[in-house]
Order: structure tokens, then sequence, then C-alpha cells
């Protein structure tokens, strides 16, 4: 199975070790993980310590443009994990998961990616009638004013306790603490 796993190029950046996680999870299933940023550019990561420095130099994770992705392949399924500064066109990816019907997953701030996805005068929005879930307005953050304005489903819990919405082949999670429940989902999602 092959997965796309969508990164931020620019700061702040991706949390290093949330990453470490969800990817130590992945690869135990997927036989092929593609890193993609915008532009190919290298990843910003957003690093704590030397040890997570390390894992991380060890992977030796080279980026591929996103442009570049070949979708006459068979992809499994979209990760798009808790991260900031995730900036890029979407729309023509999230086109194809949806019209194969193919599982995507979208953790905590990674959920601002659609802010991007806003539909043309007089067009429905991309999820429109879709159950979702991300950072709350208590936290900062205007994706659920977003899913909300343009006819999706939002649903949050208190803000640091763990909370995922499935709806049909779209897997969203409010916050980090929810990330390992959403990449299991996500993972049986795509082996059926």
């Amino acid at each position: 199975m092959s997965l796309l796993l969508l990164l931020s190029s620019q700061e702040p950046g991706v949390s290093a070790k949330h990453f470490l996680q969800i990817h130590s999870v992945m690869s135990t299933v997927f036989g092929s993980i593609v890193v993609c940023t915008p532009n190919g550019d290298s990843i910003c990561w957003n690093i704590q310590d030397e040890h997570t420095r390390k894992t991380l130099a060890d992977k030796q994770l080279e980026p591929v443009d996103l442009k570049s992705i070949d979708f006459t392949l068979d992809w499994h399924g979209l990760v798009i994990p808790d991260q900031l500064g995730l900036d890029c066109d979407i729309l023509f990816i999230f086109d194809y998961f949806i019209k194969f019907k193919r599982p995507i997953c979208m953790i905590g701030s990674g959920t601002e990616i659609l802010l991007k996805t806003r539909p043309k005068i007089g067009e429905d929005w991309l999820f429109k009638d879709t159950c979702m879930t991300g950072p709350s307005n208590q936290e900062n953050s205007s994706v659920q004013d977003f899913i909300s304005d343009f006819h999706g489903n939002y649903s949050f819990t208190r803000s640091k306790r763990p909370h995922i919405v499935i709806d049909d082949h779209i897997v969203t999670a409010q916050n980090k603490n929810s990330s390992l429940l959403a990449v299991q989902t996500f993972i049986l999602l795509c082996s059926q």
C-alpha cells in the first residue's frame, strides 16, 4: 500500500516528535510512504531535543514536490499531520482522494489546510455536509468557523481531550492527543 504524507516547508513547521510517532505506526503498515512538501522544499521541523534531531537525520527523508506526484498510481491514503505553516494548492489532491474514495486523515492544526479549499462563488464546498473536527475557536483557530460557514458539520470536545470524527473515508482529529486514535482508524479504512 502507498501512502502520501504532506508536510510543511514553512515555519513554525512540523512537530518532529509528533511526526515520528505517526511515521513509526504508518511504516509498519504501508510498504511505501512518500513524504512531500509544497515545491519539494525541505521540511521545516520543530525540534525540541537532540535525540529527536538524530532520529530524523537517521531517516534521511527527502521530500518530493507535491506537484510532481503521479496520480496515475494507486494511492491508498493521504495523511496531513499536526503542523503549522502548510500553505499549498490542495484542491487537486483532495479531488483525487475524494473521487476514488481513498482515506484522508487530517490531525490537529493540519486541518487548517481546509482553509485553502474555499469554493468559488456559486459552487458548493468540496466537503459540504461532511462531519469534521479540528482545533476549535477556543484554541485560536478559524477551522471551526470555516467548516460551519461552508456547510460542513463541526464537532469538538474540551481542548486537550482526544477526539476524532470519521465521515465515510475522511478522518479528522481535533488535536495531537488524538493522533494515535486517528492514525489507527485511518489504517483500518485503508485496509478495507
